[in-house]
């Protein structure tokens, strides 16, 4: 990220990071349930990566991923996190709990008597594993999440926190979570698109453990395996539910949130995505269509 949006805007950022809490808490007193669910925010929590869409996404908007389909009211307690610095939660949330170990003694306290769920997308889905085996998570849903980080680790300008922290014992020891997942009894239900070759091979590292339940996606999308109207259907499910839908082959989108949701629901809400859907694919049709003619004029001058 650094890279791209160069070191002084890079260091706006740091200092907002460093006075902002990043973590949102909702509690709903209606809820028949005691789960409380953590929702984590991905390396896209904003994106591009522009001091415009920083201000725009996170200091206007207060973006959290997961905040606007992650199942509302349906459950007791939700615990939105989000890494600004979007890179895997190596200095964890803000300056106060700036590393993963302290974000988890923090959520100790905040998840203590609850039933945890955690859940997230990529970069997300990685700290979701972390969170979810540490709290004793009744499981975790991870759709794309990385299990070792180190290939990241010596992008230094990419990433200088994660390339600062690979010479932190306390830090750079959740780089590579396999033998953590391996080891744990907590089941993770792992989302993740079949002919992605970043999701494919995160996958082989994990794919044998008994404790990781596989659901194989037609796409070649990193972290876009389910659409998102299927998403809170998925997180309000019980884990026996989610067991059952186990199967060999690989689902589409549409297929599962078809099997998973009434069906007179499933179609206006699929019609809605592609009512949404299709001018924003015809518009970048035509971005590439004008670059093309463009690139075209430019050689015949």
């Amino acid at each position: 990220m650094n890279r791209d949006i160069g070191s002084d805007n890079y260091n706006i950022i740091k200092e907002f990071w460093k006075n902002s809490v990043n973590i949102k808490i909702r509690e709903n007193s209606t809820a028949k349930n005691n789960r409380c669910v953590i929702y984590a925010s991905s390396n896209g929590i904003w994106n591009p990566n522009t001091i415009d869409e920083f201000n725009k996404s996170i200091i206007k908007e207060d973006r959290y991923e997961w905040e606007t389909f992650g199942g509302g009211e349906l459950q007791k307690k939700e615990i939105f996190i989000r890494d600004i610095l979007k890179e895997w939660y190596v200095n964890g949330v803000s300056n106060s709990l700036n590393s993963i170990d302290k974000l988890v003694d923090f959520l100790k306290k905040e998840t203590k008597g609850y039933q945890v769920v955690t859940v997230g997308n990529s970069a997300g889905g990685y700290i979701a594993a972390v969170l979810g085996i540490i709290l004793s998570a009744e499981y975790i849903l991870d759709f794309s999440g990385q299990n070792n980080i180190w290939q990241y680790v010596f992008k230094d300008i990419e990433y200088p926190e994660l390339y600062i922290a690979k010479e932190i014992e306390s830090k750079c020891k959740y780089f590579n979570i396999v033998p953590m997942i391996k080891e744990s009894n907590i089941p993770i239900f792992y989302f993740f698109a079949a002919s992605c070759e970043q999701d494919i091979m995160q996958y082989s590292l994990i794919r044998e453990f008994n404790n990781v339940h596989t659901f194989a996606f037609r796409t070649k999308q990193h972290g876009v395996s389910v659409y998102p109207f299927n998403l809170p259907v998925i997180i309000n499910m019980k884990k026996e539910q989610l067991l059952h839908l186990k199967k060999n082959d690989a689902y589409s989108q549409r297929e599962f949130a078809y099997i998973t949701m009434k069906h007179t629901i499933f179609w206006v809400n699929y019609i809605k995505y592609w009512i949404r859907k299709i001018p924003i694919i015809l518009k970048r049709m035509l971005k590439v269509k004008i670059k093309k003619v463009l690139s075209l004029i430019r050689k015949k001058e």
